[in-house]
């Protein structure tokens, strides 16, 4: 397969005021990535690192002359390559700060994927009223479901299950608001 160029995030992300307290961080995680690749034998070019506010991430988006080499099998090399980013870069902050590494539009095209997915599940949510379950899937999808959904009132996110069978379930919220409107307010407490 042919290299494909890395495209630039939406506009959103493109136009985000960065933190003043992201920004060093935010260069530490570039060269960061860019020793990595080295080590790994790979040329990098056009790094560059966002601040993505809606999912409260660093993204860092470049070419490289060897992409299937990077992302691995599923993803697996750039997971480790972000998870060894995030470790280093959240020694800045009293929380984990998570970053997300893209080369062929591996991850926008896989983010691409689970919107529509998330669409279908609150149009399913919307008409049946019954619980959702997503399939099982990693914890970085998780959180980018939870943050996808995080400013919509009227559906609650969580994950249950164990391991690698964690999932995202989504829930009615007018449900339980509801089924509180007929009660005494001791009854709600209940």
């Amino acid at each position: 397969k042919e290299n494909e160029v890395q495209k630039l995030p939406s506009l959103e992300i493109q136009n985000a005021v960065i933190p003043e307290n992201l920004k060093e961080p935010m260069n530490v995680a570039k060269e960061t990535l860019i020793k990595i690749l080295e080590g790994i034998g790979a040329k990098s070019e056009n790094v560059n690192v966002w601040w993505d506010q809606k999912q409260e991430r660093m993204l860092i988006t470049f070419d490289c002359d060897s992409p299937a080499i990077i992302i691995g099998k599923e993803g697996h090399t750039l997971e480790a390559i972000q998870y060894i980013i995030t470790l280093i870069v959240s020694r800045y902050f009293d929380n984990p700060i998570s970053v997300i590494c893209d080369t062929q539009n591996y991850w926008r095209k896989l983010e691409d994927k689970v919107n529509d997915e998330i669409e279908r599940a609150v149009k399913m949510l919307m008409r049946t009223k019954k619980t959702y379950r997503f399939r099982p899937m990693s914890a970085q999808r998780r959180r980018y479901i939870h943050r996808y959904l995080v400013d919509r009132t009227d559906i609650s996110t969580a994950s249950e299950g164990e391991g690698k069978w964690r999932k995202v379930v989504l829930r009615l919220q007018t449900a339980t608001v509801s089924q509180n409107v007929n009660k005494t307010p001791q009854e709600s407490l209940n």
